[in-house]
């Protein structure tokens, strides 16, 4: 099997910081690059490991969870008021 070094750093960087947590995406881009870790790989790796990208609120930015915790953190940043409808707003003929 092929393997890739840097694909693996990349990989480790991710498991690393995302461990713990949402972490923007813009501090996981900058380390990426000062380790010497490019773009393609970086998303390779991702894919790998499933990360997913989510917006942080209307003004955050993007922020990158592991896969198993993307749903934790949709739960957080979700309005808890549902709005149910009426009876007023029902026009039964």
């Amino acid at each position: 099997e092929f393997s890739d070094p840097d694909l693996a750093a990349a990989k480790e960087l991710l498991i690393g910081k995302l461990s713990s947590g949402a972490v923007s995406s813009k501090e996981i881009d900058q380390e990426a690059k000062d380790l010497g870790i490019g773009r393609s790989t970086l998303n390779r790796a991702k894919k790998a490991l499933k990360v997913t990208s989510k917006k942080s609120g209307f003004k955050g930015g993007w922020v990158l969870c592991l896969h198993e915790e993307a749903e934790e953190f949709e739960e957080s940043n979700t309005a808890s008021s549902v709005s149910s409808q009426s009876s007023e707003d029902r026009h039964d003929i």
